[in-house]
C-alpha cells in the first residue's frame, strides 16, 4: 500500500463492538472495492462475541487489527483513535452493520482533484430491517447540493457518514471529531469543515444503512437529540453561524423531537410546543402530518 497521483491510499475506518451478526457481510464489501488502494483501520471495542475471529478470517494483508487499550464510551472518541492509525491521504468510514456497493471509493476520489474539496459523500440506501427485507428506499430522491453548503447543511443534514470520504489533512487541521460526542460526531466535523471548504458528491446511491432494532431505539433517538440541542448552545463560539440559521436549526430539532414524542404517545411536550408555537405556518403543517397518515399524505402529493 503506498500512494501515488492516481491512486492515493484510503484509509477505511471500522468502529467494532461485538458486531459479529452483520460484520461478515461489511468486510466483503470492502474487498469487493473496484478501487484497490485501500487499508482497513479495524478497531475493536473490547469485543466480547465472535467478531476478532470474524476478522481474522479474511487473509487481507490490508486489513490491520487494533484491539482498544479500553472500552471508549463515546463512538468518535474511538473514532479519533482509529484515524490516528491510518496512513492514507483520504479517510473514510464503515460501520459493522452497514455495505458499500463496489464502485464506492472508484467514484469517490477523482472528485478531490478539485483542492478546495474536502470532503466527497453519496446518496444511499436504506436497508430497514424491521419492516422485511423487501423494505429497500433511497435516502434522498433530489439531488444533493454541493460546493459551499455550510447554509444546506443546517437547513436539512443530509451527509451519510458511510458514504463519507474525507481529506485527512482537514480531519487533522479540524482537530478530529469532538470527543464527546457518541452520536452527532460526524454531523459537527462536517458542518465545521463546510464553512472553509468545499463539498462534493456522487448523486448514486453508494452503500446501504442498514435499520435493526440495535441502532434505532428511543434512547438512541432522545440521546441524538440531547447532543443536537447541546451542539447549538456552543457552535457559535466555534463558527459564526447567523442567529437566523441557529434558530432555524433549533426549531427543526425541536419539531423532530414532537414528531418522536408523539408517535411514543408521549403528549405532553406536543400539546405544550403547539402552545408555544401556534399559529405557524410549520406547526399547522407538523399538525397535519400528525393527524394524517403518511401514505394519504403520499397519495395526495
Amino acid at each position: 500500500m503506498k500512494q501515488s497521483a492516481d491512486k492515493p491510499l484510503v484509509s477505511i475506518i471500522m468502529n467494532c463492538f461485538n458486531g459479529e451478526r452483520y460484520l461478515q457481510r461489511a468486510l466483503e464489501s470492502i474487498i469487493k472495492q473496484t478501487y484497490s488502494n485501500w487499508e482497513l483501520i479495524f478497531w475493536d471495542n473490547q469485543s466480547t462475541d465472535n467478531s476478532k475471529k470474524i476478522f481474522e478470517s479474511f487473509k487481507e494483508n490490508r486489513f490491520k487489527y487494533y484491539y482498544s487499550p479500553k472500552y471508549f464510551s463515546k463512538l468518535y472518541e474511538a473514532r479519533n483513535y482509529a484515524i490516528s492509525k491510518t496512513n492514507g491521504e483520504y479517510v473514510a468510514f464503515l460501520d459493522v452493520d452497514d455495505l458499500w456497493t463496489p464502485n464506492k471509493l472508484e467514484s469517490q476520489i477523482p472528485l478531490f482533484k478539485d483542492k478546495d474539496v474536502a470532503l466527497v459523500f453519496g446518496n444511499f440506501w436504506i436497508l430497514d430491517e424491521r419492516l422485511g427485507k423487501k423494505n429497500i428506499k433511497k435516502f434522498e430522491k433530489k439531488k444533493f447540493e454541493t460546493g459551499f453548503i455550510l447554509k444546506n447543511l443546517l437547513k436539512n443534514y443530509y451527509i451519510g457518514i458511510l458514504t463519507a470520504v474525507v481529506r485527512k489533512s482537514v480531519i487533522n487541521k479540524m482537530e478530529g471529531f469532538n470527543n464527546n460526542f457518541h452520536i452527532i460526531g460526524d454531523f459537527d466535523l462536517f458542518v465545521r469543515i463546510s464553512f472553509s471548504w468545499k463539498i462534493n458528491c456522487v448523486q448514486e446511491p453508494l452503500a446501504y444503512y442498514r435499520i435493526h432494532s440495535s441502532n434505532e431505539s428511543i434512547n438512541h433517538f432522545y440521546n441524538q437529540t440531547k447532543e443536537l440541542k447541546n451542539w447549538c448552545k456552543t457552535i457559535k463560539d466555534k463558527l459564526p453561524i447567523n442567529d437566523k440559521d441557529l434558530t432555524d436549526l433549533k426549531y427543526e430539532i425541536e419539531l423532530r423531537d414532537v414528531k418522536e414524542q408523539f408517535n411514543n404517545k408521549k403528549f405532553f411536550k406536543v400539546i405544550k410546543f403547539f402552545l408555544k408555537n401556534l399559529p405557524t405556518k410549520k406547526s399547522i403543517k407538523l399538525l397535519i402530518t400528525l393527524i394524517i397518515p403518511i401514505k394519504i399524505l403520499n397519495i395526495l402529493k
